[in-house]
């Protein structure tokens, strides 16, 4: 899942920056629906930054990458495997409690827990975690807040 994030104030004069500049980011369109069957984005994330695939998921809310995590019948991903930030998104923050419904019992109080299922019984199972996403506006602006995904 991707969100806005103003946890240090860094992150706080990168959001204040965003809405001065009111530019655009454009993130060109990968894929097909024939015979590839999903479209996706290229996004750099981390630091140092490095390019990653973003699922355009019509079916949910969430942005996942495939990280370094054990896994039963992934996909193989066109890129390296995601390889996680420490910096956790506990599971009373507003962001997981929008995952989840009120009565959402934490079965980790310092990560947050998520899982969708899809209509063709694939599923995405994870933790919601903060990073740094390289952003490069249309009028020239770079910059680098960190989001949750």
């Amino acid at each position: 899942m991707m969100s806005a994030y103003n946890g240090s104030s860094s992150s706080s004069s990168s959001s204040m920056m965003m809405n001065r500049v009111g530019s655009s980011i454009l993130f060109p369109i990968h894929g097909n629906v024939y015979p590839t069957g999903y479209y996706n984005v290229t996004i750099n994330i981390g630091h140092p930054p490095k390019p990653y695939f973003l699922d355009l998921d019509t079916g949910s809310d969430l942005t996942w990458l495939q990280c370094n995590a054990p896994c039963v019948h992934c996909i193989e991903a066109p890129h390296p495997l995601y390889q996680p930030s420490n910096d956790l998104v506990a599971c009373r923050h507003p962001l997981c409690a929008a995952l989840h419904p009120p009565d959402y019992k934490c079965e980790s109080p310092d990560q947050c827990d998520y899982e969708v299922e899809y209509a063709d019984r694939g599923s995405s199972l994870g933790v919601l975690v903060r990073d740094v996403f390289s952003l490069n506006y249309t009028n020239g602006v770079q910059l680098s807040p960190r989001l949750a995904l």
